[in-house]
């Protein structure tokens, strides 16, 4: 009886310990825990610093959690570069706190990778210092369910830059749980996953990205909320694979979902709003245009989306389509096939012009050469006022058909 009352109060100990574990400064032995206050009530008092801890030092032994107890204001563009050895680096609210980093640089494109946070090199002014640096989750959790309580925003310029950019060869990244808030006036993506082929940099992708659960608005004329591309000479033959974007609110004013480089990529769940002010250019729910040269097979499924409203408030000569797959999206792959299913899209001309004109409206448009496609069971709307002028009034349908050379099966 002695001997089962003393092993029972050493495992009360030993599971007290692991679960109570210290924060303390980053030193790269992991498991461990830092925690980032502006206040200076942690172990660091921005993101910066802490980032440029981590640059400073691999991550070997276990995870290692960055806990952010407070709002963060942000001045530069800030990167994070490391081997991770097979370890995770995890940023999240703090328990009971909602925080906003914010984002106040002037800087631009220009210099190096567009982006406020760059995951993938430490060095944010070059596109050619890149780190494979693997398995970076954002949780904005701070309970660990699905609430939203970490946001990620910019103040409002015409930068063009995104602000959570993904580069180069840095496969498992997650971001979970966020709101996502772009209020520059720029053309760029809340969210963006870049492959290069550059010098010294030659086929290089994100893979397994995970984007799920997150609020993403960006209020730019012709903004983007997840962008999928390429940063680098056309040859490329690799790009994102195995891409999953889930369950996401995404409300922008140009192209909700873009992905011109990728592989396999799963897009289901998501609600999405574009609602354009640009006097030219396309509004579009999900682009899937291009892809890459590819040795093995190729799957694209877009899933039970609900597109509440793709419209144009202004006159203009652009075009408004709820989905747009076109292109070599299956090159070289052996049995490329593009699943459209389950889908409900509404786009709307809405311009208060008493002459307006639109180059074309369409609800899911299909123009692919080489990858067999299957549109079953969509929900598709499309309204244009009969007092608009269409000039491509054959390049507009509910479902539009053009330049398919691939088998097509719709129900």
């Amino acid at each position: 009886m002695q001997r089962n009352i003393r092993i029972w109060t050493r495992c009360v100990a030993i599971a007290g310990l692991v679960s109570n574990v210290s924060a303390a400064p980053y030193n790269g032995n992991g498991p461990g825990t830092s925690t980032i206050d502006a206040a200076g009530g942690g172990d660091y008092t921005s993101l910066q610093s802490a980032l440029a801890a981590i640059n400073g030092t691999p991550l070997t032994g276990g995870d290692w959690e960055f806990l952010i107890a407070s709002d963060l204001t942000e001045n530069a563009k800030l990167a994070l570069g490391q081997n991770t050895n097979g370890n995770s680096l995890i940023f999240k609210p703090a328990p009971a706190t909602q925080p906003t980093i914010t984002f106040e640089t002037t800087e631009t494109t220009s210099l190096g990778w567009g982006g406020h946070w760059i995951i993938g090199t430490a060095t944010k002014n070059s596109h050619l210092a890149n780190i494979a640096t693997h398995n970076v989750i954002i949780d904005g959790s701070n309970n660990g369910t699905t609430s939203r309580d970490l946001t990620i925003a910019n103040v409002a310029n015409g930068n063009d830059i995104s602000l959570v950019v993904v580069v180069s060869d840095c496969d498992g990244f997650q971001i979970r749980n966020c709101n996502i808030v772009n209020n520059s006036s720029s053309t760029q993506a809340g969210i963006r996953l870049a492959s290069i082929n550059d010098i010294g940099f030659v086929n290089l992708s994100p893979d397994n990205a995970v984007i799920e659960n997150c609020s993403i608005t960006a209020i730019g004329a012709n903004s983007r909320g997840i962008q999928i591309n390429r940063n680098g000479a056309s040859t490329q033959t690799v790009a994102a694979d195995g891409t999953v974007i889930n369950n996401n609110d995404i409300s922008v004013g140009g192209l909700a979902i873009s992905a011109t480089e990728f592989r396999d990529l799963t897009v289901t769940g998501n609600t999405i709003l574009v609602s354009s002010n640009a006097t030219s250019g396309s509004a579009t729910g999900i682009q899937l245009s291009g892809g890459t040269i590819a040795s093995e097979a190729i799957e694209v499924v877009i899933e039970n989306n609900e597109i509440t409203g793709v419209s144009r408030a202004i006159d203009s000569s652009g075009s408004l389509r709820g989905f747009e797959v076109s292109g070599s999206v299956g090159a070289g792959a052996p049995s490329p096939l593009v699943r459209i299913h389950n889908n409900a899209v509404s786009v709307q001309a809405t311009s208060a012009s008493v002459t307006p004109t639109l180059t074309r409206a369409s609800g899911i448009q299909i123009a692919l050469t080489d990858a067999d496609t299957e549109v079953w069971h969509n929900s598709i709307s499309v309204f244009v006022p009969s007092t608009y002028t269409v000039t491509s009034p054959g390049s507009s349908a509910g479902l539009l058909l053009s330049g398919v050379t691939a088998s097509a099966a719709f129900d």
